[in-house]
């Protein structure tokens, strides 16, 4: 191996890492009292290397560890945010679009409509009910959206903004180290999921949130950090904990309680399975760690 260069600990490489996966160029980060060295396996590496440290460095792409800013302090990081989070900052755009679809449960101008296209399942009202169709009318009809689209609805402005910090704290740190094609298939396979087992627990009904994505972001964490922590999503142990705790307390009921209203049990379960699954296959299969 050639010695490329040194720099502090506290700096986080998973950008520098995940250029030089999809570059195919083979290195390792040892580590050395408060450094750590960047090793590469060509010596023709070598130059290019650095040239890209460098680069990646001056366009702030190297934070320091746990220090990514939620919240940009002027405009040039704020634009280094956006470019740096693509996918995650689309899912959210997205998520905010679709948010005024919800004010049709409580609207009778027929606005019902709106949110009628993003159910797992065909609702229509009747009589001042709703009334809901089933998972084979979906497949009749070709409604296949419908299998994924019930991640954007939220039912208030502290669902919506409680999902969506979740979403960016967590999705940010799998787009940065695994790719946002692998965060977008992590998404998707999630509120599949999710859907499903909560339409398999409750049947034809009115549910939805992004959840049941957010489970599944911690879930392939979980794992993914676990089998390769030196590209650790870096999240600490008491968030993973937590969730446990929710999900088992979810289903003992007594969110419900506390919550006044339903809480999506199966959708968290169905979301944390998948992406505890992605999260093991992308770990064993993945190419962002060519060691």
């Amino acid at each position: 191996m050639h010695k490329v260069l040194s720099f502090p600990l506290g700096i986080d490489p998973a950008m520098l890492m995940r250029v030089l996966s999809q570059m195919q160029i083979v290195y390792r980060i040892n580590y050395q009292d408060d450094r750590q060295i960047l090793m590469v396996e060509r010596e023709e590496d070598v130059d290019n290397v650095r040239e890209i440290f460098e680069q990646l460095n001056r366009e702030g792409m190297l934070p320091e560890r746990n220090q990514i800013s939620l919240y940009p302090t002027s405009t040039g990081e704020f634009v280094r945010t956006l470019r740096r989070y693509p996918a995650t900052l689309s899912l959210v755009v997205m998520t905010l679009i679709f948010f005024p679809a919800t004010f049709g449960l409580s609207s009778s101008d027929g606005s019902l409509l709106w949110l009628s296209r993003l159910t797992f399942v065909p609702l229509a009202e009747l009589g001042g009910s709703p009334i809901f169709g089933t998972l084979a009318d979906v497949f009749e009809s070709g409604q296949f959206w419908r299998l994924l689209t019930p991640m954007f609805i939220h039912f208030g402005i502290l669902h919506i903004v409680f999902n969506l910090l979740w979403v960016w704290e967590v999705g940010r740190r799998i787009e940065v180290i695994c790719g946002a094609q692998r965060l977008l298939m992590l998404v998707l396979v999630s509120s599949l999921s999710a859907n499903i087992m909560q339409y398999l627990f409750t049947g034809p009904s009115l549910y939805g949130g992004m959840s049941g994505v957010v489970f599944g972001l911690l879930g392939y964490g979980f794992v993914w950090s676990r089998m390769r922590p030196r590209e650790s999503l870096r999240l600490p142990d008491g968030i993973y904990i937590a969730m446990l705790v929710l999900l088992l307390v979810g289903f003992s009921g007594m969110l419900d309680l506390a919550m006044v209203g339903a809480v999506a049990n199966g959708a968290h379960l169905g979301g944390l399975l998948a992406g505890l699954l992605l999260g093991g296959v992308s770990a064993l299969g993945g190419t962002s760690d060519p060691r």
